[in-house]
């Protein structure tokens, strides 16, 4: 028996259990799109059957925080942070490329590059402040 089957035309790219093991991260891509999609485990009389859409624009690869609160998203080079409960936006920016939490997920170290020009920065989601560590010419 299987947990999952790609819509139709589609492949799995990649996947993973949630930090719970309630639910199953999928990357599905096919016909030059592809979709980030949860699906739950939670309860064994209906493994696979509640598909949820986290992200269907096309993401390249996806990535969960090591306590798995958080879900980066990446896409056309940059990056977006999620709640992996409700899937909603927790951090985004037209420039961040990529994203990394703390263990007890507080904080976010990111990577913002513009014109070529790289700043690691700290990013307090408590506070939703940014302080800039360190800058890369």
């Amino acid at each position: 028996n299987q947990l999952y089957m790609p819509i139709s035309g589609k492949r799995v790219a990649s996947a993973c259990f949630s930090a719970d093991n309630k639910q199953l991260f999928v990357l599905e891509s096919g016909d030059g799109k592809s979709e980030l999609r949860s699906v739950n485990m939670s309860s064994p009389s209906t493994i696979g059957e509640q598909v949820k859409p986290i992200d269907d624009g096309s993401p390249a690869r996806y990535d969960v925080s090591t306590n798995g609160k958080f879900i980066f998203v990446y896409k056309q080079g940059l990056a977006t942070v999620k709640d992996a409960t409700t899937f909603a936006d927790v951090f985004s920016a037209s420039d961040i490329t990529e994203v990394i939490a703390n263990p007890k997920e507080t904080l976010l170290l990111l990577t913002k590059e513009s014109a070529r020009v790289k700043t690691i920065q700290l990013y307090d989601i408590a506070k939703k402040t940014t302080t800039d560590i360190v800058t890369i010419k």
